[in-house]
């Protein structure tokens, strides 16, 4: 039973810092690091956060998609990541 209780404290903690992140702009990491530190050894709990950040960012995107500067984007972001591969290629 305890690893389902760890399941649900860690996916309300998710929500929690979800909702507090998108409203003000930050907060994921400053709320679930000190907290999943508790339950999690580190590198565990930064591969977590970031999946979250990841999934959350998605998240933002789709729900915020009719605010997109589509033109901005595609003048500065599209190229900005198409520049961080030519200059940082896999091996």
């Amino acid at each position: 039973m305890v690893v389902y209780e760890e399941i649900i404290y860690i996916s309300l903690l998710t929500l929690l810092a979800s909702i507090i992140g998108t409203l003000a702009g930050f907060g994921i990491s400053t709320v679930m690091v000190p907290i999943l530190l508790i339950i999690l050894p580190l590198p565990q709990t930064l591969l977590l956060v970031g999946i979250i950040h990841w999934f959350n960012d998605i998240w933002k995107i789709l729900l915020f998609r009719e605010g997109i500067r589509w033109k901005l984007f595609l003048l500065s972001a599209f190229p900005g990541s198409l520049q961080v591969f030519w200059d940082h290629p896999y091996p």
